[in-house]
């Protein structure tokens, strides 16, 4: 039973994580290292200077200030291979110079087949990874602000189960022109640690560490031609820095191009802003690829503000 297990979880971390081998895909924590949200990954996943809407929860807490609205928003990836991955949250202002944000974020494959050592089918199995995100950030001063995400990692894979906390940092400023600059540390202290005592005999109590990351960038917003630029460079402590660059622009005041480029190549995406019954809503979409799929994959996010 113990071997038939270890087979699995080999065959499930190879199905979730398919460019094992690949960059740092193959270490713990891989489905928040594969960015978030329509918007974002249509520009490159160069967010981090940008955090102007409610994923900065996942980008850089430390935009959640600087929000002009309170929003709600829904987003699922289509990924290959039956995977999933999608995220639900809330973002607002509290007082006159703080944000909050709670969000969670679900990835996983279900129905995989449990097979023995002949080769005959005796089950189903399922893979479930989960982050509850929980972020504050205030404005030291006028354009200057630091925010702080925690997250409750949750890992739920065969009859075993993982628990883990971790941290983010963030620091925006805007305050130079139209220009904004933003750095983000991710994944302090993250880790999944798991315990399968309860299960076996010989059970043991083990860690998995998610690799720490640093990312910094800067973005600039030409107000003539509603165009958004935006580049950033991040390194985690597995993989060499990246670049990443993407940009955004606003047509006819509800239509959004977007486009961009990081380690995977090409990117792009549009947005569209809707009014009705005096309520705002957003609908992205982007066209992707990452180091964590084999495939390009389709965002939809769905943003209401109030």
């Amino acid at each position: 039973m113990f071997c038939r297990t270890i087979i699995t979880i080999v065959i499930i971390t190879g199905c979730l994580h398919p460019s094992f081998a690949q960059e740092d895909g193959g270490y713990a924590g891989a489905f928040l290292r594969m960015g978030l949200g329509a918007r974002a990954k249509s520009m490159g996943d160069a967010f981090v200077p940008v955090a102007d809407d409610i994923f900065a929860i996942f980008y850089n807490p430390a935009g959640l200030p600087f929000l002009r609205y309170n929003s709600f928003s829904l987003s699922y990836r289509f990924l290959s291979l039956d995977r999933k991955f999608s995220f639900i949250g809330y973002a607002g202002r509290i007082g006159p110079s703080g944000g909050i944000s709670i969000g969670w974020i679900n990835a996983g494959v279900k129905n995989i087949d449990e097979r023995d050592f002949t080769g005959v089918i005796t089950g189903k199995i399922d893979n479930s990874e989960n982050g509850f995100y929980f972020s504050f950030a205030n404005r030291i001063y006028k354009n200057f602000s630091v925010g702080i995400s925690g997250k409750i990692l949750y890992n739920k894979l065969y009859s075993l189960t993982a628990k883990g906390f971790g941290l983010d940092f963030g620091i925006l400023y805007s305050g130079l022109k139209n220009f904004s600059f933003g750095l983000q540390i991710k994944d302090v202290h993250s880790r999944y640690t798991w315990n399968s005592e309860s299960i076996y005999e010989r059970g043991t109590i083990s860690t998995d560490r998610f690799p720490a990351e640093f990312k910094f960038g800067a973005s600039y917003l030409y107000l003539p031609e509603n165009l958004l630029l935006s580049v950033e460079f991040d390194k985690n402590e597995k993989t060499d820095w990246k670049l990443k660059f993407g940009g955004e622009k606003k047509f006819f005041d509800f239509l959004f191009i977007r486009s961009g480029y990081n380690s995977s190549g090409i990117t792009f995406g549009l947005g569209l802003k809707i009014r009705y019954s005096g309520k705002i809503s957003f609908i992205n979409y982007s066209f992707c690829k990452d180091n964590s799929d084999i495939n390009f994959s389709n965002v939809f996010s769905f943003v209401v503000v109030f």
